[in-house]
This record gives structure tokens, sequence and C-alpha cells, in this order.
């Protein structure tokens, strides 16, 4: 069975590599590479990883260019998939045809093994995460503390 990734942790990293990226999943006993790809389908192995359990990796971060990546494990001859997550979609004609409710409903691989490196620095990156949190400017109007305090 092919490994499954589920969970990344950072959502992002720098491109001049180096940083912690924690995978999680399941399937990953055995694991003999963990890699990059690029937008362009380049594959660039991570610098280092270590498996942990079956359900945990952890590894290095390589230098690649600034963008998306999809992070892969390989484990007993096989490249790890993502889980299908359900895509509830207009059908386009706008009318709702018996028990359709005008909408499709599909399943589409998650984003799970997407990593985000952005050309700034780490603290620059967590800046940013907390900038962009919205629920922070709540809690700042009702005074209860939050990741931007």
């Amino acid at each position: 069975m092919a490994p499954v990734i589920t969970h990344l942790s950072p959502p992002g990293a720098s491109p001049a590599g180096g940083d912690e990226l924690t995978i999680t999943g399941s399937g990953f006993t055995g694991a003999t590479r963990v890699y990059f790809r690029d937008q362009n389908r380049k594959e660039t192995n991570a610098k280092t990883f270590r498996v942990i359990s079956d359900t945990k990796i952890t590894a290095t971060t390589p230098a690649v260019d600034a963008g998306t990546h999809h992070v892969y494990v390989v484990a007993g001859g096989s490249t790890s998939t993502t889980p299908s997550t359900t895509v509830i979609a207009p059908d386009g004609d706008g009318m709702a045809a018996t028990g359709t409710f005008g909408v499709n409903v599909t399943s589409a691989p998650s984003d799970a093994n997407r990593l985000q490196f952005f050309d700034a620095p780490s603290s620059e990156l967590m800046d940013a995460a907390v900038r962009d949190d919205p629920y922070d400017e709540l809690r700042k109007q009702m005074g209860i503390p939050g990741s931007g305090q």
C-alpha cells in the first residue's frame, strides 16, 4: 500500500533550505526517499530525513526555487498519495435537476502535500502568518490575547 501524506508542518519554508519539516500520514515505515517537486516537475531530494514512526517523518528542506512544491515520500516501492477531498461545485446550468440541487459532487486530491517556499527569512514568514490570521483583529477588539499580541 502506498504511503499517504495528510499534513505538513510548517506549511511554508525558506527556499534557501535547511528548515525542518514534519510530514504526517501513514505507511512511512521503510521510507527510502523524501523529495520535493516544483511546478515544472523538477524533483529535489530532502537534505536529510528520518522516519520517526509509520505516521511521522522529519525532513530537512533542500535549497529550491521559491514557489509551491509538492512533497512526496517513497516507501515499499510506492510513491505517496494524498487523501481525496469532496468538492461541491455549481453544475453550471443554473437549474436544479431532480436530486442535484444545481451542484456536482466529486472528489479531488487534497492539498495536504503542498509546501510553499517563500523568499523571506523565517521570522518574516511567521510575522506574515500572524498578520494573515483572520481572527486576530477580532481578538484585539475583544481584548483576548492572540497570536498577534
